[in-house]
């Protein structure tokens, strides 16, 4: 059974979630001729302030543009 993560930061919509989702698991059905009730896809939304790039949190890194 194909399980399939995906991180990202908080900028997907539901709708959204439910496109990719679809989409992710009609891919994989096609690509692997896996039954579609055996994909599960989570969805982990990170926080920028769980985030950091270069050494700063994404939260911080507006002020530390100026």
């Amino acid at each position: 059974m194909p399980v399939i993560h995906i991180n990202i930061r908080n900028v997907l919509s539901v709708d959204q979630k439910r496109d990719v989702a679809k989409k992710i698991t009609d891919v994989i059905e096609t690509s692997l001729g896996i039954d579609p009730q055996r994909t599960e896809i989570f969805f982990h939304d990170i926080p920028d302030e769980n985030y950091a790039k270069a050494g700063i949190l994404l939260i911080d890194q507006d002020k530390n543009r100026k």
